[in-house]
């Protein structure tokens, strides 16, 4: 990434300005900033290093889980399902 070049090559630095013109579309501008603001402010500023732990931590356990939900279910769609078959027959009786 270029800022990542640039502040390599300056041993860093506290700001980085943007140049705008009112030549671009407005709402390209905005999307612009946008993106800026979302994707790579958050990594120079460090404020971002946690949900990037974390959504690695989610992606590592979220197959385990699945699995665990899936057997949850199936469980007690049986457990449900023996139950009311049981009441069925108590029923008929």
């Amino acid at each position: 990434m270029q800022i990542e070049r640039l502040a390599e090559q300056s041993g860093g630095f506290g700001c980085y300005l943007l140049m705008a013109h009112e030549w671009a579309d407005p709402e390209a501008t905005r999307r612009s900033y946008d993106l800026f603001a979302r994707y790579v402010m958050p990594r120079f500023q460090n404020s971002s290093t946690r949900l990037q732990a974390s959504e690695r931590w989610s992606a590592a356990i979220q197959a385990p889980l699945d699995a665990a939900q899936a057997q949850a279910l199936k469980e007690w769609t049986e457990k449900h399902a023996a139950e009311k078959a049981a009441k069925a027959a108590v029923a008929v009786v």
